[in-house]
């Protein structure tokens, strides 16, 4: 008999051993590349693993060549040689301002010469006033007159009469501003402008008093939000900000 136990002993420790070999074996198997992933041809195999995903192709790229975005750079470029919009640095995709302003006053406005304020969509049903705050017409008893004042705050009003709504959805304030606007399709708008840029902000600006940096905001009504690219940081006495909307609105300044 105990030769029969010997034997079970011996032939448990083979069966030990080839499990911990096949155990052993297939751990090494699962860390190198799958077979899975190839498949053989005739000239050898093919990798089918999933390459890396290129890189988001940048908004602002894609618009590069809009004239109205053409003609406002060349104009920030007589006091900012160096502007160049494929340089701009992009600070990221932000919510919508939204905040209702009035229907009404906006309706008014519109009724008057204050139309050449708003920028209809290619379908017609909504208009965009980018100077919200800081150019506006204003019935008096002699008739409509343009009044241009810089307000603390300023904006850009989306009006929608289907829903008697609106609304200031891009917020700048006192030493911002903005200079025009157009559209990309009917819920995609783009908005030039200037940005306030403080020491804090930017070692760039190198002055106790705000600098500025010409500014582009693309805006996707669908998804509720914009993206923001700013260019190059110049003392606010470089450029006179307000010259672009005098040369832009000449019916509003009586040209």
């Amino acid at each position: 008999m105990k030769w029969f136990k010997n034997v079970l002993f011996k032939i448990a420790g083979t069966l030990f051993l080839i499990i911990i070999f096949l155990t052993f074996f297939n751990g090494l198997a699962d860390k190198g590349p799958s077979r899975k992933k190839f498949r053989v041809l005739e000239g050898g195999s093919e990798d089918l693993t999933k390459p890396e995903a290129p890189p988001p192709v940048s908004k602002l790229k894609e618009i590069m060549n809009d004239r109205h975005l053409v003609d406002w750079a060349n104009w920030w470029k007589k006091c900012i040689p160096g502007l160049d919009l494929n340089a701009m640095e992009e600070l990221g995709e932000f919510p919508l301002y939204n905040e209702t302003t009035d229907f009404q006053t906006a309706d008014n406005v519109r009724k008057g010469p204050g139309r050449i304020l708003y920028i209809k969509s290619p379908d017609g049903k909504r208009s965009i006033n980018p100077y919200w705050g800081r150019l506006v017409y204003v019935k008096q008893q002699d008739g409509w007159q343009p009044i241009e004042y810089k307000e603390s705050r300023c904006g850009a009003e989306l009006f929608e009469p289907s829903k008697k709504q609106a609304t200031n959805i891009l917020e700048c304030y006192m030493h911002d501003g903005l200079d025009g606007a157009f559209w990309l399709n009917n819920d995609r708008l783009v908005f030039m402008g200037y940005d306030a840029v403080t020491r804090q902000m930017s070692v760039e600006c190198e002055t106790v008093e705000s600098c500025i940096a010409p500014s582009v905001w693309i805006a996707d009504l669908k998804s509720n939000t914009y993206s923001q690219y700013r260019g190059n940081v110049v003392k606010r006495s470089a450029c006179d900000t307000g010259d672009y909307l005098r040369t832009s609105m000449p019916k509003f300044f009586g040209k």
